[in-house]
């Protein structure tokens, strides 16, 4: 509309000055006009009246006045015809002018509608680029949370095998305890027992738990194989029906393009008919007329035949003449083989026409067939692209399936690697701790007996000193015993003071005994520690 709006103003702008001069060239000339006319009236008026006596000064006045107003008016007739001129180049330029403007007009509303359709165009693609980006976008925050999803189920199924792990190791640990039985006392075996109840039933949990899980994956992959499934499916069926759609209209093109033939055929036949009656019509024509003047030039030779043999008869009467051919018979020859080569040309001509338009029939026939041969083998290539298109989809999908099973299959396997040295980790500190733990009640037992054996040498000697200590007489009835025989005859009186001492002594060797265990014990306990911290190390350098 703007261009539009231009293209007129500009167009106003050009006619304007034009008309504006045209119509001042007019009035000039109509002023010159009137005052020519009026000058014109004057002099007739003075001409005409004979009251009025001129002298020679005033017309010869007159005279130049005159030849003045004619100079003036060939001049004025000379700039009517140059304005004239003018004008008519003016207008033959505004025409131009008006065609350069239209000419103009159409290439900017060309240029415009350009601009239009290439404006719907970026629109239409912008459009297109903003769905696809929105669809993008929803593939994203679908594979975001798929992956989000994996993630909780591999971190569930981590804590699940890790707790598992830790289940197994507790109920190892259990049973070296129960195995070992370590000299605690009661109530803190009751308390180590409590853990150990519910291991089987956390087992069990756990166990339900990883199914479950299982059970949800392989439900999802069900899912997806049975989605993509009724994909393929669909696409195969909507395939099958554009090729059976694309075979019904085929058929149906090669049916009218058969029908348009079998009636251009007909037409054809229609005008070969029309034609050969017409060329019947005329050779019945030609030969009505060769019989009609043969019947004619066959009278005029009997005529003068019989003309010539009275001539003959008069002229010699005596005089016997033979028999001549009659002239009827000659006629009748020459008619009959005028009007075979009549008869003959015109078969000719006809034979000519039929294989002529035989030979159209057969060219185009051909063309049809090689048409047809064409439609059929790119009919045939599409349907063939078609199933390989198919086949590539199929193989596709099945080996992005292979692919999916292979990554099952590597992760299972790594997962499998991963438990089994994580049990062999677990089963190999469960050994040393056992070899610890057997290390260290074995020390305590040795440990044990020297104690014991200190404290019955000490007893010993302690008696000892007592005896020596009471009087001669004890001595001389043990110097009579022999040495073997003497701890078990002699039975002296321990003094009050020495059994306070003794019994004391038990008391802080008793008291050791409990710290060293006790160390032992936070020993264990460290070294069970830095296990769990070595297999959580472990663990984060496999996952």
């Amino acid at each position: 509309m703007a261009t539009r709006k231009s293209s007129e103003l500009s167009r106003a702008s050009l006619t304007r000055p034009l008309h504006e001069e045209e119509e001042e060239e007019e009035e000039r000339c109509r002023a010159s006009f009137r005052t020519h006319a009026r000058m014109m009236d004057v002099a007739s008026k003075a001409l005409s009246d004979p009251m009025h006596a001129l002298d020679r000064s005033g017309v010869s006045e007159l005279c130049q006045y005159i030849q003045q107003l004619e100079s003036e008016k060939r001049d004025l007739q000379d700039q009517v015809n140059f304005h004239r001129d003018q004008d008519a180049t003016h207008r033959v330029q505004l025409a131009a002018a008006a065609r350069r403007i239209e000419k103009l007009e159409t290439s900017c509303l060309t240029v415009s509608d350009a601009s239009d359709i290439q404006e719907e165009s970026a629109r239409q693609l912008e459009t297109a680029l903003n769905t696809e980006r929105e669809r993008g976008a929803q593939m994203e925050a679908r594979l975001e949370s798929m992956q989000r999803k994996w993630e909780d189920t591999e971190r569930a199924r981590q804590h699940a095998v890790f707790k598992f792990s830790e289940l197994q190791t507790t109920m190892g640990e259990a049973q070296m305890n129960r195995l070992t039985k370590p000299v605690v006392p009661k109530p803190q075996r009751t308390d180590e027992r409590d853990p150990t109840t519910g291991s089987s039933e956390r087992i069990e949990k756990y166990k339900r738990e990883i199914e479950l899980l299982r059970q949800k994956i392989e439900l999802r992959d069900d899912q997806a194989n049975e989605k993509q499934r009724l994909a393929v499916e669909l696409a195969l069926r909507s395939a099958h029906l554009e090729h059976s759609a694309m075979l019904e209209k085929v058929r149906l093109e090669c049916e009218i393009k058969l029908s348009e033939w079998r009636h251009d055929e007909a037409v054809r036949a229609k005008e070969i008919e029309a034609a050969m009656e017409e060329d019947r019509y005329s050779i019945r024509l030609e030969m009505k007329h060769g019989m009609q003047r043969a019947q004619i030039d066959q009278r005029v030779y009997y005529l003068q035949a019989q003309a010539a043999i009275v001539q003959q008869q008069n002229e010699s009467t005596s005089q016997g003449t033979d028999e001549e051919v009659p002239f009827g018979a000659m006629d009748e020859v020459l008619v009959r083989m005028q009007l075979e080569l009549l008869r003959t040309r015109r078969f000719g001509a006809l034979k000519k026409l039929v294989l002529i338009r035989q030979s159209k029939v057969d060219r185009a026939l051909r063309i049809a067939v090689s048409r047809w041969k064409l439609h059929a083998t790119q009919i045939r290539i599409f349907q063939l692209n078609a199933v390989l298109h198919m086949h590539r989809i199929v193989t596709h999908l099945e080996m992005r399936k292979q692919r999916a099973y292979f990554h099952n299959w590597k992760a299972h396997t790594k997962l499998m690697h991963l438990h089994a040295s994580q049990q062999q980790a677990v089963a190999c500190w469960n050994r040393m701790l056992a070899v610890e733990r057997l290390r260290q009640l074995l020390h305590e037992r040795t440990l044990k007996q020297a104690l014991r054996a200190f404290h019955r040498w000490r007893a010993s000697v302690l008696q000892q000193r007592c005896g020596t200590a009471t009087g001669s007489s004890g001595m001389a009835t043990s110097s009579t015993t022999t040495p073997s025989e003497q701890p078990s005859e002699m039975a002296p009186p321990i003094p009050t003071g020495d059994t306070a001492s003794a019994s004391q002594a038990t008391v802080t060797a008793g008291a050791e005994l409990q710290e060293e265990i006790k160390k032992l014990h936070e020993q264990l306990a460290s070294s069970k520690s830095e296990a769990w911290r070595y297999k959580r190390q472990l663990l984060k350098q496999f996952l």
